[in-house]
């Protein structure tokens, strides 16, 4: 029983490290690229959504 355990074991820890490293490197890659590109934009693009929004709002407030 404990070879098989041990076994199971290596086999995870052997498995896995390719699996972290891909992970990380996923993970690096996807947060530089928010940073660089598409963070601000996306953040920029929400917020003017949501003041057209308010503003469409208030204007046909004021025309009804």
């Amino acid at each position: 029983m404990s070879k098989i355990s041990d076994l199971l074991a290596m086999l995870l820890s052997l498995s896995s490290i390719p699996f972290f490293f891909f992970f990380f490197f996923f993970f690096f890659q996807t947060t530089t690229d928010f940073s660089t590109y598409n963070l601000p934009s996306f953040i920029n693009a929400s917020h003017r959504s949501s003041e057209c929004t308010s503003k469409n709002k208030e204007q046909w407030r004021k025309e009804k």
